[in-house]
C-alpha cells in the first residue's frame, strides 16, 4: 500500500512537471512569433497568397491563437500549485490532462509547419536561441548542479539495498555522469558566435529592393531614403518588359505592390514581362504600401502625412537607368538581381547582356556594381568583358565552397543567405574573402553576423541598423570561459560542502 501512495505521488508531480513544460513550450513559440516581428509582413504575404487574400494580418490571429493554451496552461499550475500547498498533493482533472497532452502535440506540430514554411529563415531561430544561448546554459547548469544532492543521496540509497538495486543504481549513475558531462562541455563546443577577441569592422549595410520597410520598394522614393539613412548601396531586381525595357520589379506578378487588379482586371496573374513597358507605367506602385501598411511603419508614426500623399499618387515603376543615374550621382553600391522571364519571351535569352550595355553606357563608377549570380558562365562573361564590375558568387547556404574553392574560381566576393555556418564565415573573413549576407531584419542576427566577419549586410532595416556602434552584445573569449569556470568551480565547492556536511551529520546520528 506505501508502495502504491508513493507511485501516486510520484505521478501526481509528474503531471505538475508535464505541465509546466506545456507552458514553456507554447511560451517558447509565443515568443519566437513576437521575436521576429520585421518578418511578420512576408508571412502575412504568404499564406495570404496560399488562400487567396492578402488583407488578412494572420500573425495577429496566430498570437491570439497561441495565447489562449498559454494562458489555460499558466492557470493549470497555478491551480496545482495551491493544491500542493494546501494538501501536499497534485490532483490534476483528467481533462486538464488529456487537453494538455494535445496542445503539447499541437504546439509542436505547428512549430514544425513554421520552420517548414520559413524555409531559409527557419535559421532565424537558431539565431534567436544563439543569442539567447548562455542565459540558456546558465539555467541547465544551475539546475544540474541544484539536484546533485537528490541524485547523490539516490545513489547512496541503492548502495545499501540489494545487489540488484546497487547494480540498477550504478548503472543509473553513469547515465547520469554522461549526461552530466555532456551538459558540462557544451558551453566550450557550442560557443555563441558574439564571443570574439576583435570585432570585425562593422559590415555596410545594402538596403534591400531600397529601404523597403519604409518606402514601396524597389522604386525611386525607395532609394532616395535609403541614401538618407545613411545604407551603403542599394539591391534591386531587374526584368525585362515585353517590348524590350529593363525595369525594377521583384515579384513574377504585378498583384502585390502595384494597382493591376483595378487598371488590368484580367490581367493581374500574368507575369510581369507579360506587359508591355506602356501599361506598366499606367500602374501605380506605391498606393498598396498606404493601403495595406505591410510592416507597421505608418501606423507606428515612421511616415509623415506628406510621404502618404506621394506614395499614393505619385511612385511608379522604375527602369534601370533611373536607379544607375541615382546610384552614380550618389556613390552608392549597386547589387543587381536578375528576374528572368519565361523562355518563350522574346527577350529572354538577351536580358543578362542588355542589363550589362545599360550599365556600361551609364557611366556609373563600374567597382560600385555588383552583379550577382549563381550561374558560372555570366559571371566569367562578366569578369572577361567587364572586369571593373564586382563578380558575386550566389552560393548555396547548405553547401557553401571552402576558401580554397572559392578563391580558385577568381570572383570578387559571395553572396548568400545568412544561415551559412558560423564556421565557414569565420573562414571567409579569416582568408579576407568579400561576403554579402541577405536578407537581414532582426537585431541579434545583424550582430551575431557582425561578430563573424560579413562584410556587408542586406537588410530591409537599414534605417534601424546604421545607427548601432557595436552589436548588441559580445564577449572576450577570456571572459566567455571565466564565466564557466567560476559558475562550475562554484558548483563543484558547493558539492564537497553539501557532501561534508551531509556525513557529519551521520556521524551524529
Amino acid at each position: 500500500m506505501k508502495k502504491e501512495n508513493s507511485n501516486n505521488v510520484k505521478r501526481q508531480f509528474g503531471w505538475l512537471i508535464f505541465f509546466i513544460i506545456t507552458f514553456f513550450n507554447i511560451l517558447i513559440i509565443e515568443l519566437l512569433v513576437l521575436a521576429i516581428e520585421p518578418l511578420w509582413a512576408d508571412f502575412n504575404y504568404y499564406l495570404g497568397d496560399m488562400v487567396g487574400t492578402l488583407q488578412i494580418n494572420f500573425v495577429y490571429i496566430l498570437i491570439l491563437i497561441i495565447s489562449i493554451p498559454l494562458i489555460y496552461s499558466g492557470i493549470i499550475i497555478i491551480l496545482s500549485l495551491i493544491q500542493l500547498i494546501r494538501s501536499k498533493k497534485v490532483k490534476p482533472h483528467i481533462v486538464n490532462k488529456v487537453v494538455s497532452i494535445i496542445f503539447l502535440a499541437f504546439f509542436d506540430f505547428l512549430l514544425i509547419i513554421l520552420i517548414v514554411l520559413f524555409g531559409e529563415e527557419a535559421a532565424i531561430i537558431g539565431s534567436l536561441i544563439m543569442d539567447n544561448i548562455i542565459i540558456i546554459y546558465m539555467i541547465l547548469i544551475v539546475i544540474l548542479i541544484s539536484i546533485i544532492p537528490t541524485i547523490y543521496n539516490k545513489f547512496r540509497k541503492f548502495t545499501k539495498t540489494a545487489s540488484y538495486h546497487k547494480i540498477k543504481g550504478i548503472t543509473f549513475l553513469s547515465l547520469i555522469i554522461i549526461g552530466y558531462i555532456i551538459a558540462f562541455i557544451l558551453p566550450f563546443l557550442v560557443v555563441p558566435p558574439n564571443v570574439t577577441d576583435q570585432i570585425p569592422p562593422k559590415p555596410k549595410l545594402i538596403a534591400h529592393r531600397g529601404l523597403s520597410h519604409l518606402a514601396p520598394e524597389n522604386t525611386y522614393i525607395a532609394w532616395k531614403l535609403a541614401k538618407e539613412h545613411g545604407a551603403n548601396g542599394i539591391e534591386i531586381d531587374t526584368q525585362i518588359s515585353l517590348d524590350g525595357k529593363l525595369f525594377l520589379m521583384h515579384d513574377d506578378t504585378l498583384k502585390r505592390t502595384t494597382n493591376v487588379d483595378k487598371v488590368f482586371p484580367n490581367r493581374v496573374n500574368d507575369d510581369a514581362s507579360s506587359f508591355n513597358f506602356s501599361d506598366l507605367m499606367k500602374l501605380n506602385a506605391g498606393a498598396w504600401f498606404v493601403e495595406r501598411d505591410p510592416y507597421g511603419s505608418i501606423k507606428k508614426g515612421l511616415i509623415n502625412q506628406t510621404m502618404i500623399n506621394y506614395y499614393l499618387t505619385n511612385v511608379s515603376i522604375p527602369t534601370l537607368e533611373e536607379v544607375l543615374n541615382f546610384c552614380r550621382d550618389n556613390n552608392l553600391i549597386l547589387d543587381v538581381d536578375f528576374k528572368y522571364p519565361a523562355q518563350t519571351h522574346p527577350y529572354y535569352s538577351q536580358l543578362f547582356n542588355l542589363t550589362l550595355y545599360t550599365i556600361n553606357k551609364s557611366g556609373i563608377n563600374q567597382s560600385l556594381v555588383w552583379i550577382t549570380s549563381g550561374n558560372y558562365t555570366n559571371l566569367n562573361y562578366v569578369k572577361n568583358n567587364y572586369p571593373n564590375m564586382i563578380t558575386a558568387l550566389s552560393i548555396d547556404p547548405k553547401n557553401p565552397p571552402s576558401v580554397q574553392e572559392f578563391l580558385a574560381l577568381g570572383y570578387d566576393m559571395i553572396n548568400s543567405h545568412y544561415s551559412v555556418p558560423f564556421n565557414v564565415l569565420k573562414s571567409y573573413y579569416k582568408s579576407g574573402i568579400k561576403v554579402n549576407l541577405w536578407t537581414v531584419d532582426i537585431l541579434a542576427t545583424f550582430s551575431q553576423l557582425w561578430c563573424l566577419g560579413a562584410t556587408y549586410i542586406t537588410t530591409n532595416e537599414a534605417h534601424n541598423f546604421v545607427i548601432m556602434n557595436q552589436p548588441s552584445w559580445y564577449l572576450s573569449t577570456f571572459s566567455y570561459y571565466g564565466i564557466w569556470i567560476v559558475l562550475y568551480a562554484f558548483g563543484l565547492s558547493s558539492i564537497f560542502i553539501f557532501k561534508y556536511f551531509s556525513e557529519k551529520k551521520e556521524l551524529k546520528n
